[in-house]
């Protein structure tokens, strides 16, 4: 409320007026803004249940290429998954969709540039670059293979290691008193990384030694990161 005096004239007199001014204003309360959540997109994980049966045999590694095609090495050969959705499980079954792969004894499955590579008792072999790949080497029971730079590739037989390019044998020796268990590429250092019983070693293409890295009781497995 305001109060304001005028004095008003009139006929060469004045008269002094009192004058009550009343301002009124309406108080609107601020409303605070509408709060909203916006949507996002966002990949939600899920798994898929494939059932394996005795006739698959043993099961030893799984690969995936770069269609996402998955195959298993199994004792009995090649497997691959069959149906399967959420919460409806598949099966694995024989992989036979190919005539070279499943009439030899494949040993050893790996993938090398995003394709499947294998290794059976004569050779390092691919169905990736139309074939060109097929490397010899000299271990009948080789079981575990890593493709290193230049298709060259580190195979061991669980004893022996030979380092092999196109069918010739680099380098070749063993870890005395220990068992292979796997063999990775590590791109970023250049080297192989090499899983014995209870012991991790590098082995590098260009000095062609190894080392002992690190020893633990309970190493059962190992991977390589920052690829």
């Amino acid at each position: 409320m305001i109060m304001k005096y005028i004095n008003l004239k009139i006929v060469g007199s004045v008269f002094p007026v009192l004058c009550l001014l009343t301002f009124s204003a309406t108080v609107i309360p601020s409303v605070p803004s509408r709060q909203y959540h916006s949507d996002s997109q966002f990949v939600q994980d899920y798994s898929v249940k494939y059932l394996s049966d005795k006739s698959n045999g043993r099961l030893i590694r799984v690969a995936s290429d770069r269609n996402g095609y998955i195959q298993i090495l199994s004792s009995t050969g090649l497997l691959r998954l069959k149906d399967g959705q959420l919460l409806f499980p598949g099966i694995i079954v024989g992989d036979f969709q190919d005539k070279q792969t499943s009439e030899k004894k494949v040993a050893a499955i790996g993938v090398y540039q995003d394709q499947f590579v294998y290794a059976d008792d004569k050779a390092v072999f691919s169905n990736g670059w139309a074939g060109k790949l097929y490397s010899r080497h000299s271990l009948p029971k080789a079981f575990i293979i890593a493709g290193g730079k230049d298709f060259s590739f580190l195979v061991s037989d669980g004893k022996k290691i030979i380092l092999l390019s196109n069918s010739v044998t680099l380098w070749e020796g063993e870890i005395p008193g220990d068992d292979i268990k796997d063999i990775r590429f590590d791109k970023v250092q250049n080297c192989y990384w090499i899983q014995g019983n209870s012991t991790l070693y590098t082995f590098s293409p260009e000095v062609r030694e190894l080392v002992t890295v690190w020893k633990s009781d309970n190493l059962t497995c190992f991977g390589i990161t920052g690829e």
